[in-house]
This record gives C-alpha cells, structure tokens and sequence, in this order.
C-alpha cells in the first residue's frame, strides 16, 4: 500500500490499538462452548493497517482490516474448553500496523467466563425375591443413577436397615451403578418397609444431591 504524502513529511505519529472482551451469555453449561466477543479500537493518530485478532484458543478471529484513527471494528468466537470446572481463562490479542511506518502495535484483553453445573441423583429400590418367610432375611436391590451434567464424586447409599450399603463411588454424568443388601425385619407380620438415600456431591462445586426410593416386601406365614 502507498505511504501517504503527509507520512512523509516530519509529523510525529503515535499510533495505538485497544482491544476490549467479553464473555457472551453464561454462565455456561458444563462440556458446552464458551462464547466471546469484544472490540478493537484504533486509539492513535494514524491509521493501522493488517489489523487482526486472535485468540488463545479460537485462533484467528479477524485478519486483513484497516482503521481510521478512532475508528474500531467487533468480533465474536467460541471454543469448546474441554473437561474441567471452569472458570475458564483465554486471552486475545489484537496487533495492526502503523501505515507510515510499518511499526506494530499490541494490546491484549481477557475474560474469565464461568461454568454451571446442574448435578442430579436418581436411586431405585426393588424386593429381590419374596413373598418372604416370617423371620427370614429381606432382600433389596437397586441402581443409583447420575442424572446431572456433571460428575457425582463420594456416591454413598444408605438405610436404617441395611446401614451402609455403598461409599466411596464416582459416577459420570449418565453413569450408573447397582447395589444390593439384605436385612433381618423385626419381629411382626410384615409387609416390611426399607427405604434408601443415595447422596452425591458435584465434583465441581461440592454441593451434595440426594434422592430417596422405597420398597415394601411382604411377609408369607404358613400356619400349621
């Protein structure tokens, strides 16, 4: 590109570049794309030539552009951030050229954007066998179910008969596992009431998620 005549001439020229952004929308949903957006301004006196944007982990936003002294121009992208919780923390760069003197010029901005989570737990309780005998062990059995968008660390399943049935489990959003156990009612005719609590927490935020199923196994006597 030609120079212009006054470039040639003995003005002094400060060129400058400002580059502003933003996150668009969010909190984002978990394993979702991140989106941005911003401006780039032309804060100089002389106009920029080969101005462009790039991103940390969009790439290349806008090439090739030519601003007038306080003009600016926006842009917008997105990226997928992977796993992880968040927040999530990218950069972009805006650099153009000085069109008397090729010299370049720099800014950079960044945005921090933040992730929501939506856990959710879902337990089942079933009578394993039965009718039972008076006096005889109940069976019960089960699946706890992750219904969140996120990973349930330290799953646990519980109940006043049985105790402890299950700690310690991961469960990856969709996941499942099974349990079983088995108790011995007191005394009476039945039928005999159990009832389960499944508890989570949200492996990003820690925040715990429960749910609760119950079964109801009769009782066969055999008089005699």
């Amino acid at each position: 590109m030609a120079k212009p005549f006054w470039c040639m001439r003995c003005f002094r020229i400060a060129p400058g570049i400002a580059v502003t952004k933003n996150c668009v929308g969010g909190p984002f949903e978990i394993g979702s794309d991140i989106h941005f957006g911003g401006t780039v301004s032309n804060t100089g006196d002389v106009t920029l030539v080969s101005v462009s944007v790039s991103d940390s982990a969009a790439g290349l936003l806008l090439s090739g552009i030519t601003l007038a002294p306080g003009a600016s121009t926006n842009y917008s992208g997105s990226y997928n951030p992977g796993a992880g919780c968040g927040p999530f923390t990218n950069t972009v760069t805006a650099t153009g050229l000085d069109l008397c003197t090729s010299a370049q010029v720099q800014a950079q901005a960044i945005a921090i954007c933040s992730i929501h989570t939506s856990p959710g737990i879902r337990v089942t309780e079933d009578c394993v066998g039965g009718p039972f005998a008076i006096g005889s062990q109940i069976h019960v059995g089960g699946t706890i179910f992750n219904t969140g968008n996120v990973t349930l660390v330290n799953v646990s399943v519980s109940s006043a008969n049985c105790g402890t049935i299950l700690s310690g489990i991961t469960l990856a959003p969709g996941a499942s596992t099974n349990y079983t156990c088995a108790y011995t009612p007191a005394a009476g005719c039945g039928p005999s009431t159990n009832t389960v609590t499944a508890t989570g927490n949200d492996a990003c935020t820690g925040n715990e998620v429960n749910a609760q199923a119950t079964a109801i196994c009769p009782i066969r006597t055999a008089p005699g």
